[in-house]
């Protein structure tokens, strides 16, 4: 059965990146033309990732970008399948450069229409290998547990995904034989809850205070800069509110070309108050505001984290490419 590709009328990419791999989130509308979107079911999907492409390399840092394609299969009313490619470009930044292996997973995939568009979200990962450096020590090893509550008006959590752990080391001191880190994480859970309605994959991040008191060798008095390395992360779904994430790993000195990277942040920069004014406001707004403003995509404010969109009327926006981060909202508004 040949396949048919399909014309993308905006396409919206995330990236996240942690120690353990390379996440992109994406949701885009294709365009279906109307004898098509006509003949068939629209509650039968069926999405495969067909092929994984990187088009960037080492030398194009801070940037990584590639492409996905994907097949969907769609039941035609006369019981038979039609089969649909979709090739998505994907693109993001990155704070250092990485090294990633070729293959990727598709994690999530899910399919709604509307009218004769077709909303496609997908969580695409790309493993990310991790080798330390012969310059590198280990000092010791740390635990990590944190409870995550979703806040309102976000939607419940039906399924996590995926998770994203950055642990930001602001200080480190050593005392009385153990290292004393201070700093913060950055944890992202990217979850689904298809009983929604429009959009069904959303991404929430938080801010965490980071403690460890880590016993080290005696002799070692004084240290530059540490940086950990997640050996294992785990999550547990406890209810539709409540997300606990259980982790260890090592710290180990820094590199000798990496001293600046301490003070680097991998996605987004650290809230503080004047930022955290902003997202209280804009979330109470959203809960407050008509579905006419919240359904617009005129702005560049579409981001996966604080803009939780609707189908409705989203055929009618302009053919655009977005690319954001998650967590970070542009302070003057573009219309495209």
């Amino acid at each position: 059965m040949q396949s048919k590709n399909l014309t993308c009328m905006w396409n919206d990419v995330a990236l996240l990146t942690d120690q353990r791999a390379c996440t992109f989130l994406c949701k885009a509308m294709l365009m279906l033309s109307e004898e098509e979107a006509a003949s068939l079911q629209h509650d039968t999907q069926q999405i495969q990732l067909k092929e994984w492409k990187r088009q960037s390399s080492v030398e194009e840092y801070p940037y990584l970008t590639g492409s996905a394609t994907l097949e969907i299969a769609c039941s035609h009313l006369t019981g038979e399948q039609k089969l649909f490619l979709a090739e998505l470009p994907l693109s993001g930044r990155v704070k250092y450069p990485i090294t990633i292996k070729e293959d990727a997973r598709l994690l999530y995939s899910s399919g709604r229409f509307a009218d004769t568009s077709l909303l496609i979200e997908f969580v695409l990962q790309i493993p990310q290998e991790l080798h330390l450096k012969r310059t590198q020590v280990i000092a010791g090893q740390f635990d990590m547990e944190e409870l995550l509550e979703l806040p309102e008006p976000w939607p419940d959590c039906a399924e996590v995904l995926t998770t994203a752990a950055v642990a930001e080391v602001q200080n480190c001191t050593v005392n009385q034989q153990k290292l004393l880190v201070e700093g913060q994480y950055l944890l992202t859970v990217v979850y689904a809850d298809e009983t929604q309605r429009g959009e069904c994959l959303f991404a929430w991040q938080q801010h965490r205070p980071l403690q460890w008191a880590i016993p080290v060798p005696a002799g070692l008095q004084d240290l530059t800069g540490v940086q950990p390395y997640y050996q294992s992360l785990a999550v547990q779904l406890l209810d539709t509110r409540r997300i606990q994430l259980t982790g260890s790993g090592v710290v180990c000195t820094l590199p000798d070309d990496s001293t600046a990277l301490q003070q680097e942040e991998w996605i987004v920069e650290t809230d503080d108050e004047e930022e955290k004014r902003k997202t209280d406001s804009f979330a109470e707004q959203k809960v407050q505001s008509s579905p006419s403003v919240i359904n617009s995509r005129g702005s560049r404010r579409a981001n996966l984290s604080r803009y939780m969109r609707d189908l409705n009327g989203m055929g009618q926006s302009p053919t655009s490419v977005r690319n954001f981060e998650i967590g970070q909202e542009p302070e003057e508004t573009e219309k495209i």
